[in-house]
């Protein structure tokens, strides 16, 4: 199968995907805003050539991958607001979102991640960063904006430049 793209965003009645796994050319998976989507196949974790997956605001519960992705790049998690389990790792992962998501903490290797730039985790449930965050050294921008349930920023990586933090409540 040649697909390289997969666009469904929008489709609001769509509640699963199909086996991709004979995809072996997918590079995009955009299946944003299908609020009744609950769960991806875990079929997409074995795409040797993914680099995009963005499943923004639709319902997932949890996402986790026991493959390590080593193509994926982009990972958009953003406003899946049922979302509390994650779990997917990719040595080349450039930007990764879990803003308006209640995942409440990274697994311990979240810091082999070694070349993200950008980690969005705006209004999260993150409730602390793992000591292997240090580790992300190509970290220049972090988004902790009104994310209430974090208490303490562990050592940042020096790479950071820019620290969006959370904004005291009164």
């Amino acid at each position: 199968m040649n697909l390289k793209e997969v666009k469904v965003s929008g489709s609001e009645n769509l509640k699963e995907l199909p086996d991709l796994s004979e995809a072996t050319n997918l590079e995009v998976l955009d299946i944003n805003f299908c609020p009744r989507l609950t769960s991806v196949t875990p079929s997409i974790f074995s795409l040797n050539r993914l680099e995009r997956l963005s499943v923004a605001y639709c319902s997932l519960t949890k996402i986790t991958s026991k493959n390590h992705l080593s193509s994926l790049r982009y990972l958009n998690l953003e406003s899946c607001k049922k979302l509390r389990e994650f779990s997917v790792a990719s040595e080349n992962m450039i930007e990764l979102d879990l803003s308006s998501t209640c995942v409440n903490a990274f697994t311990s290797s979240f810091g082999c991640q070694s070349k993200l730039k950008i980690l969005q985790l705006r209004e999260s449930g993150i409730e602390s960063l793992p000591s292997s965050f240090k580790n992300l050294t190509r970290l220049q921008y972090l988004n902790v904006y009104k994310s209430k349930e974090l208490c303490t920023l562990t050592e940042l990586p020096t790479s950071l430049e820019i620290l969006t933090p959370q904004i005291a409540q009164h």
